[in-house]
């Protein structure tokens, strides 16, 4: 059975007789190999290579943005495009400002550059320091510019990308924030939202039913897609998200897309590396069914076992072991080995369809030594 096989069967529910992984080794690879500083044992070896060395499926993804800003994603299932929006970018120092010229009016953002995340080639290299949405006129402008892109399908792209692995495993298409969660999170920014939803709430619940009525154009370019997974939902975090706030502006959006891609046997999922805690119920409750990069304590107040109580074997976790863990310099060796024994009696205690990962990924400073003790506990586990 190729681990195209096995993350699909796991996907629809069928029963497993191997526990399998998949560590999201991507930036620790790139970052190690431009710097001439992979282990030995690994020098000259691919990703894919080292994945199978360890025993793992690939971890790989493609991605789309509502404005794309960058290099395109290679896999992507579609593509944006503006049409009469002018878009200028302007570099000094370790900030990038981004302009959009539209006929109504002109609004800016900018991003602070990691220097040392260019170093070692990161895809995340910026951080939004200023947002499109400063003031009550920006709402308007920015309407104009989300109305203004287009969506063209590039199915063949994702093909290709899904070919290169080989069926080592499965892509998962990102398709970036709901509509909503992409006014708190990019258009407004999180320090200001709140203050903007209490003083300007018509206008906020205008952009939000602009957004939900543009973004029917790229989920029906999803639904008919040939991607089995892909994720709507991102970073929901049960302090700053209420179950109330969740079922009046996120489920609205994705309860309906969920059971579209449902109908075609596709799967939708949740980006959960947030605290999820008082979410659980709600989350399911809207058919997301693929919980990717699953975040659990220390990194965050829930649990694994937590998490179990409540979604069983409902949905598919992807995650279970915290990223911060791989660092001695946050965990001792003997906690390190105390997590894991009580992470994998977990697994084997409670009803649960676990593909077992590093959340969010496997970053250049950690311990390779623990991702490979990892993968042989894998080995060794009896479902």
């Amino acid at each position: 059975m190729t681990n195209r096989e096995k993350v699909l069967n796991l996907m629809e529910g069928k029963s497993m007789d191997e526990l399998i992984w998949a560590p999201r080794m991507k930036l620790w690879h790139d970052a190690h190999e431009r710097l001439g500083t992979l282990p030995e044992k690994y020098q000259g070896k691919s990703l894919i290579e080292v994945e199978k060395m360890l025993g793992a499926v690939a971890a790989d993804s493609a991605r789309l943005s509502w404005v794309q800003r960058d290099i395109e994603p290679k896999g992507q299932i579609m593509q944006t495009k503006f049409g009469s929006v002018e878009v200028e970018k302007k570099t000094e120092g370790t900030t990038e400002t981004i302009t959009y010229k539209t006929p109504i009016g002109t609004v800016t953002e900018a991003h602070s550059i990691n220097v040392e995340a260019v170093k070692k080639g990161f895809p995340m290299q910026k951080h939004q320091s200023e947002h499109l949405i400063k003031e009550e006129k920006d709402y308007e402008i920015v309407e104009y510019i989300y109305k203004d892109i287009s969506y063209v399908p590039t199915y063949e792209a994702y093909l290709d990308f899904e070919d290169s692995l080989n069926n080592h495993g499965v892509p998962v298409v990102h398709l970036d924030r709901d509509p909503m969660y992409l006014i708190m999170q990019n258009l407004i920014g999180y320090n200001q939202f709140f203050y903007e939803f209490y003083d300007r709430k018509k206008k906020v619940d205008h952009i939000y039913e602009v957004l939900c009525e543009k973004a029917k154009e790229f989920t029906e370019i999803a639904i008919h897609s040939p991607a089995k997974i892909l994720l709507a939902a991102y970073h929901y975090d049960g302090r700053m998200v209420s179950p109330q706030f969740y079922d009046e502006y996120f489920k609205p959006f994705l309860k309906p897309f969920a059971e579209e891609l449902i109908k075609r046997d596709k799967y939708i999922g949740f980006h959960a590396d947030a605290d999820v805690i008082g979410l659980m119920d709600t989350v399911l409750d809207t058919g997301l069914i693929f919980m990717d990069c699953f975040i659990t304590s220390p990194m965050v107040s829930t649990t694994l076992k937590d998490a179990l109580k409540v979604w069983e074997d409902k949905v598919v976790i992807y995650g279970g072991v915290p990223s911060n863990l791989l660092l001695p310099s946050i965990c001792s060796d003997a906690d390190f080995e105390d997590f894991l024994k009580d992470m994998f009696k977990t697994i084997k205690d409670y009803p649960c369809r676990i593909l077992l990962g590093i959340a969010d990924n496997v970053m250049p400073e950690v311990d390779f030594s623990r991702v490979e003790r990892i993968a042989e506990m894998v080995k060794d586990f009896k479902p």
